[in-house]
């Protein structure tokens, strides 16, 4: 069986259109035995991505929400030395005052 691989009962994340989301670029960070793979809003998703340390996976899923709702994308980079990873992002269109939340 594949390591990378989601486990078959593992649920499948959703996109906006209700494809499965697949991470459009992958980003990762190295320290001695330990590395982190990640999508721009440093997102993992349980596929070929997350925290490993001694070929070991530790982390297969990790997700940040701002209000329920994942945040608009406006720019992700890795330094030029690979030691920061930056997301730059948004949350999504905050309600009227006084309208429902």
């Amino acid at each position: 069986m594949d390591d990378l691989a989601p486990a078959p009962d593992a649920p499948i994340e959703l996109g906006e259109t209700g494809e499965p989301r697949v991470p459009h670029r992958l980003f990762a960070l190295k320290d001695k035995d330990t590395f982190v793979v990640a999508d721009a809003f440093g997102d993992i998703v349980g596929m070929g991505d997350g925290l490993f340390h001694n070929d070991t996976r530790i982390l297969s899923r990790f997700r940040l929400l701002l209000g329920g709702q994942q945040p608009s994308l406006l720019s992700a980079a890795i330094a030029q030395d690979n030691v920061f990873f930056t997301s730059h992002g948004a949350n999504q269109a905050l309600p009227y005052p006084g309208g429902p939340v």
